[in-house]
């Protein structure tokens, strides 16, 4: 894995948009480069899982980049005081193996003087419901979509074919964006079964604006989950770190590629090179181009791609209306 957090070269992106090009590298380790032009410059991100879901434990989890990036978002647009946490919720029922688990999620609660949450597209895209839509592409072609909302806007370029070569950092920022603290090394984590029918679980992140240097430090973790604790530097105007949008608009694709790998493994499909690119305004909705290499027919590769957003817990996030409940 490369290192968890760099700027790369800068690639264009209207005013108000973000771009995501993601890609499964191995198990459930995953790179995606972040656009965010003007407002946020472009980075590169890493993403893990830990061992309750087989990973290697190398990065963040894509929900823990989810939190990070809200909280570092709400700290630089509101007006707090001092530190503050925000606790998220997720379900999951029905069963993973069987092809019917859908995911679910439930309003944020945050903890602390946080001053105004209406400044940040974060919270706007959990307010109201989000039509977000899907295409396919599978070995070179693009296919139809079936089981989810289908886009309408024109093939967008095969990540794999834009990046033949790994991504290159600008400079290599120290210390590290994102730091780790992780398990004892003795501590065994038995991983959580393939269908995970009626599992709850959350996240949650605390942290503050440092006001000597307006940088945003948020610590994550999992309550109630044996998983490594990881610290995001977030910088709001992207200079010297990933913005708040860039760390949640990367957890986006990161969550559903979790979900399309799970749903490989459990199915044996024998697919490979799974990829997506993702843009759509800062406060969604979002498009989602998933590219896929495999000798599976349509029908399958149509499946893996909805039951990827119907697993998804942050395309659940999007498309619920969640009101974040401030408690100072």
């Amino acid at each position: 894995m490369l290192p968890n957090a760099f700027p790369v070269t800068a690639q264009a992106v209207p005013p108000g948009t973000c771009r995501v090009e993601a890609a499964i590298t191995s198990g459930h380790c995953k790179l995606a480069l972040v656009h965010l032009g003007e407002a946020g410059g472009s980075w590169c991100l890493g993403s893990d899982e830990g061992a309750y879901l087989r990973g290697s434990d190398t990065a963040p989890a894509p929900l823990m980049h989810w939190a990070a990036g809200v909280h570092a978002d709400l700290l630089r647009r509101g007006a707090a005081a001092g530190p503050v946490a925000i606790e998220f919720g997720y379900a999951v029922s029905g069963s993973f193996a069987q092809g019917g688990a859908v995911g679910e999620a439930f309003a944020p609660e945050i903890h602390g003087d946080i001053g105004s949450v209406d400044g940040s597209p974060l919270v706007a895209a959990m307010r109201v419901p989000l039509q977000n839509t899907f295409a396919l592409y599978v070995n070179g072609r693009r296919r139809a979509v079936t089981g989810a909302r289908a886009s309408a806007a024109p093939d967008v370029p095969d990540p794999f074919l834009a990046h033949p070569e790994p991504p290159r950092p600008l400079s290599e920022p120290q210390p590290p964006l994102i730091g780790k603290q992780p398990l004892d090394p003795d501590v065994k984590v038995a991983p959580l079964p393939i269908s995970t029918a009626g599992l709850r679980f959350g996240s949650r992140v605390e942290g503050a604006l440092d006001p000597a240097d307006g940088l945003v430090r948020s610590t994550v973790s999992f309550p109630g989950m044996l998983a490594s604790r990881f610290t995001f530097t977030a910088d709001a105007a992207g200079r010297r770190a990933p913005s708040g949008p860039a760390y949640a608009w990367a957890a986006v694709a990161f969550c559903y590629l979790t979900q399309v790998s799970r749903y490989i493994g459990a199915r044996e499909l024998g697919v490979s090179a799974a990829r997506l690119m993702q843009q759509g305004p800062l406060a969604g909705p979002i498009d989602t181009h998933l590219f896929l290499n495999g000798a599976g027919d349509d029908a399958t590769m149509q499946e893996l791609l909805a039951m990827a957003a119907r697993t998804c817990y942050l395309h659940a996030t999007l498309g619920a209306s969640l009101e974040p409940l401030v408690v100072p």
